[in-house]
């Protein structure tokens, strides 16, 4: 169902209803009263049981809308991971010959996700999300009148993975990273994260105003352009080589307002730090990537007998199941706990 107005300063709707096209004068100039006709009629339509028929887009038009819509309901990084998603369904349904969105059905999303695993080598848990993305979309459609029912409704997600051990660096292998990093400002990156298990966004995003140096301490806060993971904010302790990284930084830069910078004192785009790191880990054959020093971080804590519930609230976990992960590292810890008690 449309609304438009005419030249003539007169609203008007559009609609199709058991196959046959209504154009209905409203008879009003006013945006407000035009409203209220157009509600007035969709409810005489659902008294009488009627279905309208769906309004005809493309699915290229559709997804161009809906992504323009969603940037005003997404987080920023939740737009981000979706904007492809949207992006690639386009992509993929062209080449199948789909155009409009009504021709999409479940067999068409089914097939479209089942590549993403099979041929696009995506993980299971990035499929899945994917499918939530699209699931969403097509709702929206539905609620739009450009689809009866939701294609992606239905379809099973794939199993979740057993959590893996995570991987960290033991401390020789960190201190040969460190050694072998030749550039001032990624070997200040890679110890400080190994120092304080930042994840990537949040050092990128990390500013001067974040550090109180008084009480050394970082706080981890949402910022216009972007957001915490969990969205909340939080502060981290800083031990003593992460203060003395950050006080050598304010010292020899210019103090931009981000606290980590590029040779050329621009803020890190999101590869920039994986791309630097890959091919040192490659010549030193050590495996890992720029979220392993977070996991260095807190697994290296658990071994030192740090408390799950601790290293949990210095990570920004929200669930302690989060945390979970390092409990295979504190064995004796967790043995030692239960000695305490005395009936």
């Amino acid at each position: 169902m449309k609304l438009y107005q005419r030249k003539n300063g007169i609203w008007y709707l559009d609609y199709t209803l058991n196959g046959k096209r209504i154009r209905k004068s409203l008879k009003t100039n006013l945006k407000e009263v035009a409203k209220a006709k157009e509600a007035e009629i969709r409810l005489e339509i659902d008294r009488q049981n009627l279905k309208l028929d769906p309004e005809v887009i493309s699915i290229r038009e559709y997804f161009a809308d809906y992504k323009r819509s969603a940037k005003q309901r997404l987080s920023p990084n939740s737009y981000k991971r979706y904007y492809s998603v949207f992006d690639s369904f386009v992509k993929y349904s062209k080449q199948k010959g789909l155009r409009l969105l009504s021709e999409v059905k479940t067999k068409h999303v089914e097939d479209y996700i089942l590549s993403r695993k099979e041929k696009d080598k995506v993980a299971p848990k990035t499929a899945n999300v994917e499918l939530t993305a699209l699931s969403g979309a097509f709702e929206h459609g539905i609620h739009l009148n450009y689809l009866r029912d939701n294609p992606a409704k239905g379809i099973k997600r794939f199993p979740k993975r057993a959590r893996r051990k995570p991987k960290f660096f033991s401390k020789e292998e960190l201190k040969s990273i460190l050694e072998s990093e030749r550039r001032p400002i990624y070997r200040a990156i890679w110890e400080f994260l190994a120092n304080t298990g930042l994840r990537k966004g949040e050092l990128e995003h990390l500013e001067w105003d974040d550090i109180d140096f008084e009480n050394r301490e970082i706080r981890i806060r949402p910022k216009a352009d972007w957001e915490t993971k969990t969205k909340d904010s939080r502060n981290v302790p800083m031990n003593s080589r992460a203060f003395e990284i950050l006080k050598e930084l304010r010292n020899s830069t210019k103090r931009e307002k981000t606290v980590f910078v590029n040779s050329v004192g621009n803020p890190f785009k999101p590869d920039d730090l994986y791309s630097k790191l890959k091919p040192l880990l490659k010549d030193l054959g050590i495996e890992g990537n720029v979220h392993t020093f977070r996991h260095t971080f807190a697994s290296h804590l658990v071994m030192s007998g740090v408390d799950l519930a601790t290293v949990g609230q210095l990570l920004g976990h929200k669930d302690i199941s989060t945390t979970m992960i390092y409990a295979h590292l504190a064995p004796e810890h967790v043995k030692k706990a239960v000695d305490k008690l005395d009936f």
